[in-house]
């Protein structure tokens, strides 16, 4: 495979591109994060594929935080993946479409230049921790109620306990969370529940007079069959030059108006960069209402337009995207999602693609992304 390197100096960014594999290179204080994106759509020997990213993670002494792997309930049956055998922690989530396609793609937050130490929670692997001069960063995944036999609310209650658990080991807490991921199994049947465990737990730990997570909530299943499985990014500031605030959409309401508890959007503020962590985002306006119905280009639009806003809002563009993962309620979809972006002469950011329900039954597509900008003094 070739690689093409593209520095992007406007902002401070570095974009490696191998077929079907996408690599965005930040530097900061001597440590480089690495957010790497895998598809297969064209290449049919994702055994190959694999192989290679494990290969380029080897050569450049990458340490992986925290990995994502979307595909079909029977990747894990084929061998494509050994679960617990890594030294991270992998969320394996699958839709219910039955494809010829095993692997629709995996996403890895990583880095170099730092020493990691692994988080554990009753002697499973299930988090990673680095930091730097600015903070303590940990990322934690495939968290799951410990008795699926429990009812949803129950397991619901369960896993953020585990969260709790396992972030107070690291020193930090539920206040220092700044992202969670929810794939919840059977989403329709019982994600008002979720919503209400979720936010009586954020009462509880005083969410709600700190900072509200961003967040993702989409219906998928995983290798447990409990009713959801979670993911965590937390921050720790050592400074207070160092802010974490949650960022409004322009043309949403807060997602607290329709009983769910997330933040459009949050901003790490660094003395010399931002990183903004927006949240799943869908077709809804600004009451509060679904919008599109039935029409899949014009979800994808109204979505696209929903970011935009928000992303012009923090003097950032798509330029400073870093990792985007694009949920379709049918993985067909995704062609074109691929045609907006080209027709809207976007540019170019890696997305890794699921076959998802998404938080509602009348819609069809929901992303979320990550962008980083340097700070416009340069310090």
């Amino acid at each position: 495979m070739t690689m093409k390197i593209i520095p992007q100096k406007e902002s401070a960014l570095e974009k490696q591109i191998i077929p079907e594999i996408e690599i965005i290179n930040f530097e900061h204080q001597n440590i480089k994060q690495h957010f790497i994106t895998a598809y297969p759509p064209k290449c049919r020997d994702t055994t190959f594929l694999l192989k290679y990213i494990t290969k380029y993670i080897r050569d450049n002494d990458i340490k992986i935080l925290s990995q994502f792997v979307f595909g079909s309930p029977g990747m894990c049956e084929k061998g494509l993946f050994n679960p617990g055998r890594n030294d991270w922690p992998v969320t394996y989530i699958h839709g219910d479409m039955a494809t010829s396609r095993l692997l629709y793609g995996t996403q890895m937050y990583s880095i170099s230049g730092s020493t990691c130490t692994p988080v554990f929670l009753n002697g499973s692997l299930v988090g990673t921790r680095y930091e730097d001069e600015d903070a303590e960063y940990c990322f934690l995944g495939d968290i799951c109620p410990n008795d699926k036999n429990l009812s949803s609310s129950e397991q619901t209650l369960q896993t953020f306990g585990n969260i709790k658990k396992v972030l107070e080991t690291t020193g930090m807490n539920f206040s220092h969370v700044v992202r969670t991921w929810f794939y919840l199994d059977k989403l329709y049947d019982w994600y008002s529940e979720f919503n209400e465990v979720r936010t009586a737990f954020f009462r509880e730990q005083g969410i709600f007079d700190n900072l509200v997570p961003a967040s993702t909530g989409i219906g998928a299943g995983n290798l447990h069959g409990t009713c959801l499985v979670s993911g965590v990014f937390a921050v720790k500031p050592k400074h207070p030059d160092v802010h974490i605030i949650s960022i409004p959409s322009p043309l949403q309401c807060e997602a607290s108006e329709y009983k769910s508890s997330f933040s459009r959007a949050v901003e790490i503020q660094f003395p010399a960069h931002r990183q903004l962590y927006i949240s799943g985002t869908a077709s809804i306006d600004s009451n509060g209402n679904s919008i599109h119905i039935g029409n899949i280009n014009n979800q994808i639009d109204e979505t696209m337009k929903v970011i935009g806003q928000i992303i012009e809002s923090r003097s950032m563009s798509w330029s400073d995207a870093v990792r985007a993962i694009a949920y379709f309620k049918d993985i067909t979809h995704a062609t074109e999602f691929s045609d907006y972006c080209e027709k809207k002469h976007l540019p170019y950011f890696p997305v890794c693609y699921s076959q998802s329900d998404i938080c509602r039954q009348e819609l069809l597509f929901e992303m979320e992304i990550d962008f980083i900008r340097i700070n416009d003094d340069g310090k």
